[in-house]
């Protein structure tokens, strides 16, 4: 090894020593505020809902039953199953194998009444159920804001993931949703994890390494099945893989228009594979994982998501306060609750203008700018149109489909703001280290 390669050893191994630092120390602080204080948020009630069907991973996984009735009433399939049996085997593990039949006979939450009232009638949880249950929730939430930091370190640098990653861990609506009995967490966790796996997808499928591209799609095609099998809006991770891999091969026909004799990685045939797999592995997972569809696949995902329609026009009815019926009134809540000073938001304004706006609207216009230069110059997509497809996606999914104004439709949103919020803050932070420096060069001479 000569010195130049002792020089660049050197300066890696201490780039990676860094990088080790800081990732644990991110972890410790983003810790702190999920951890702290479970048992104090009060009790909502649909984390009655949540423990009440844990019964299923009991049915599912230690009885091996498939063929129970139970799996055709109503109760098994006006939900997804992962949530359940997420929540299920935290409380197996954590020593309340006994209590899942005195769950599954808790009493419904009645939303008319108060929490004395619900209590009263049998409708909590048994005593050191609910702790154990929040805890792998905020797990889950650290888990979400690492992989954050995670992609954002891959796609963006090292200071881009730590800004977003603390954006996301002390954002009041992120802090709420992922202390709860509920499977909100969970979603997020699969939803962030799928954009990681896309970005290593991509660099691999780039290096035209097939066994590890395939592998990817695999886990990416696994992981969809968990998103969408945790709650419906999971499936906006197939929206999106399947996106970016229509973006990729119409920048490829592109490029080999301009030059017929190009050979790269992104073969259109390695896409169309990769997409096969992913979508083989969904199906297969999906539908193996709930009972309910064993002996109709198609028509017994049909039904569940017509029933979920129909329960979201009734919880319309039902909450008729919170009720989002039209597009414009969906489009005004959603950028008011995510992008406007309030519950969800943890920056104010500034100079009386909202912070979180302005940030989100600036590190929207330089990482679409950035991508539209590089797609120019190298006729191929980076990982930040990977990025760009998942807030597009995100936004316009949910703008869609939200029926309700309930806190928690909006934190798929929250993820999507604090990291082009973060990207923003990164590019005025080098920007202003950059002017720092150039101005103490000049103070020297």
């Amino acid at each position: 090894m000569d010195a130049n390669d002792k020089r660049k050893f050197a300066l890696l191994s201490g780039q990676r020593v860094k990088e080790t630092i800081v990732t644990f120390a991110l972890f410790g602080v983003i810790l702190a505020p999920f951890m702290s204080r479970l048992d104090s948020q009060s009790f909502h009630g649909d984390e009655n809902y949540w423990l009440r069907s844990s019964k299923y991973f009991k049915l599912f996984f230690l009885d091996l039953d498939t063929r129970s009735r139970e799996w055709g009433e109503y109760f098994a399939y006006d939900s997804m199953p992962v949530g359940r049996y997420i929540i299920g085997f935290v409380l197996s593990i954590s020593g309340h194998k006994d209590k899942f039949k005195e769950l599954g006979e808790m009493k419904e939450w009645d939303f008319s009444r108060d929490y004395r009232w619900n209590a009263a009638a049998g409708a909590t949880p048994p005593k050191g159920v609910l702790y154990p249950a929040r805890l792998a929730m905020a797990i889950f939430g650290c888990i979400s804001c690492m992989l954050v930091y995670w992609l954002g370190k891959i796609a963006l640098g090292l200071r881009f993931g730590v800004i977003a990653t603390l954006l996301l861990a002390y954002n009041p609506l992120m802090l709420t949703c992922s202390r709860r009995a509920m499977v909100d967490a969970p979603l997020l966790c699969f939803l962030t994890a799928n954009i990681v796996l896309m970005m290593f997808f991509y660099q691999y499928l780039q290096q035209k390494s097939l066994r590890r591209t395939f592998i990817f799609a695999a886990a990416i095609g696994v992981n969809i099945a968990l998103a969408a099998g945790t709650k419906f809006n999971g499936c906006l991770t197939g929206v999106i893989f399947l996106a970016f891999c229509m973006l990729a091969l119409i920048l490829r026909f592109k490029r080999r228009h301009v030059s017929p004799r190009l050979k790269d990685g992104e073969e259109p045939w390695i896409i169309a594979a990769s997409l096969i797999i992913a979508a083989t592995l969904c199906i297969l997972v999906f539908v193996g994982m709930n009972p309910y569809l064993y002996h109709q696949p198609l028509a017994g995902t049909f039904n569940m998501v017509k029933l979920k329609l129909v329960q979201s026009h009734s919880q319309q009815n039902w909450f008729s306060g919170a009720a989002l019926p039209s597009l414009s009134q969906k489009i005004a809540f959603v950028f008011r609750r995510t992008l406007f000073p309030g519950d969800y938001v943890a920056l104010g304004n500034i100079f009386k203008f909202p912070l979180v706006f302005i940030l989100f609207i600036s590190g929207l216009t330089m990482l679409l700018s950035a991508e539209v230069k590089y797609i120019r110059n190298h006729r191929r997509a980076s990982l930040r149109s990977i990025i760009l497809i998942w807030v597009a996606v995100t936004f316009g999914g949910t703008t869609t489909w939200i029926p309700l104004d309930w806190d928690r439709y909006y934190l798929p949103l929250v993820f999507c703001v604090v990291v082009i919020s973060g990207y923003s803050i990164s590019r005025i932070t080098e920007k202003c280290l950059l002017a720092a420096e150039r101005l103490m060069r000049r103070l020297r001479r």
